[in-house]
């Protein structure tokens, strides 16, 4: 659809810079001339007018916009532009929402002030609460870490060759971040050959519950440990932590299998 006349208005909190198209929310710079400080003096760049281009803020589902002030450049949702710019500002506890929860829709007549309850019925209304999925492992926006790294770092563990400190050293996430993954609390989804599991535990723990049953209060020879190294691609520290429940501690034995 093309228009033969827009009207235009002055972004809120942006006069004499931007500007905003009722008819179809696009923004524009408007032509003028800014002054800041340079390395070697003051500076005057000539701005000229032109559209400004949207982009996609892919962890909220957004349009957004980047604008400067002062100097300083930020990021704006659109939707909240024109709700400030046509209607008013944010009354307290408010927030912008969308009647259809189309979050690109972003028409003047779809927007209204609203509490965060009126956004979540709305999202029930129109059938898409249900439907939001969070992204997760690797495209989720936070994540700093990769498939391939999980894996590394839990292979890498389970040699006894790297201590935590050193992978998140390496990885340059936090020793948290660094046990959490090899205990399988966070990126359950991914396997690496010779890492922990669940299952894996489980295993261990019924061999070791069986061998303390057949060697009663004897110690349990070496070979048995280092069988049980080999098959699982741990360290001995590990084993100790794992027969000892010091680690996977929510993972138990069946009452059968604690003779």
């Amino acid at each position: 659809m093309v228009l033969k006349f827009k009207k235009w208005e002055w972004v809120s909190g942006f006069t004499n810079s931007f500007q905003i198209c009722r008819q179809t929310q696009e923004i524009k710079s408007v032509e003028r001339i800014i002054t800041y400080q340079g390395r070697w003096g003051i500076v005057s760049q000539p701005i000229r007018e032109r559209i400004r281009i949207p982009t996609l803020d892919i962890r909220t589902g957004y349009l957004v916009i980047m604008l400067s002030k002062n100097g300083r450049k930020k990021n704006y949702y659109i939707h909240r532009l024109m709700l400030e710019t046509f209607v008013g500002p944010c009354p307290e506890g408010m927030e912008a929402c969308h009647k259809n929860d189309i979050k690109t829709d972003n028409r003047l007549e779809n927007l209204y002030w609203g509490t965060h309850s009126d956004n979540s019925k709305d999202a029930w209304k129109n059938g898409s609460f249900t439907n939001r999925v969070l992204p997760k492992g690797e495209n989720h926006y936070s994540a700093k870490l990769r498939e391939r790294d999980v894996i590394e770092i839990r292979t890498k563990f389970f040699t006894g060759n790297f201590t935590q400190t050193e992978l998140a050293q390496k990885f340059g996430v936090s020793k948290e971040n660094i046990r959490n993954i090899i205990l399988g609390k966070i990126w359950r989804g991914i396997q690496a050959k010779g890492c922990l599991t669940e299952k894996r535990v489980v295993q261990i723990r019924k061999i070791w519950a069986h061998k303390q049953y057949l060697y009663k209060n004897e110690r349990i020879p070496n070979f048995v440990i280092k069988h049980l190294m080999r098959r699982y691609k741990i360290n001995q520290l590990t084993l100790e932590q794992i027969v000892q429940n010091k680690i996977w501690v929510d993972v138990h034995l069946k009452p059968e299998f604690l003779i």
